[in-house]
């Protein structure tokens, strides 16, 4: 359930989800469960802003922008660590990751989650043609609390299930001409 708001100066998505899934396995471990319903909610709110201002830069006209952004994410945790994962690994963090709804990709694992994630990006665009030259982004994740949901149940600490907040995460991206390079 989405109820989005976009505007040209910003956005608000509120979501709701509720994910429900069940397992029927053969041959498992012993203290493992062989069958498992597993439903978990997730609440989102995703909020950002567009400032722009008017430049002349190497005798070039442009447009840069400020954009501003934060995201709220509560994902309830539900008890998946003796069930198998068959299509699941963790997300590559980078700042794209810092506003996902699922810290894993598949449906194998659904994370909890109680954090803030805050970024900031800001583009560089061509008055004359409209594209976008640069643009560098920065962010964070605040957790509220521990995370329980994990690949490796016996190792927590290697996941950062544990840690309050998340590294600082950058993206830069720089075109010219027909090049587009990408660092994160």
């Amino acid at each position: 359930l989405r109820a989005p708001i976009n505007n040209s100066w910003g956005f608000l998505r509120p979501g709701l989800r509720v994910i429900h899934r069940s397992y029927a396995l053969d041959n498992t471990l012993p203290g493992a469960r062989d069958s498992a319903e597993i439903t978990t909610s997730i609440a989102s709110l995703d909020a950002g802003l567009v400032f722009e201002k008017d430049l002349r830069l190497f005798g070039r006209s442009g447009r840069q922008t400020l954009e501003p952004r934060i995201h709220y994410l509560y994902a309830s945790n539900e008890d998946q660590n003796d069930l198998p994962a068959f299509d699941s690994s963790l997300i590559t963090p980078g700042y794209q990751s810092l506003f996902r709804e699922n810290r894993f990709t598949g449906y194998d694992r659904i994370g909890d989650e109680n954090r803030l994630a805050v970024g900031v990006t800001s583009r560089l665009f061509d008055y004359s043609t409209g594209r976008e030259l640069l643009s560098v982004s920065l962010g964070q994740i605040f957790h509220q609390s521990d995370r329980e949901v994990s690949l490796n149940p016996a190792n927590p600490t290697a996941q950062g299930l544990t840690d309050d907040n998340s590294p600082l995460f950058m993206d830069l991206v720089l075109s010219a001409n027909h090049l587009r390079l990408r660092t994160s």
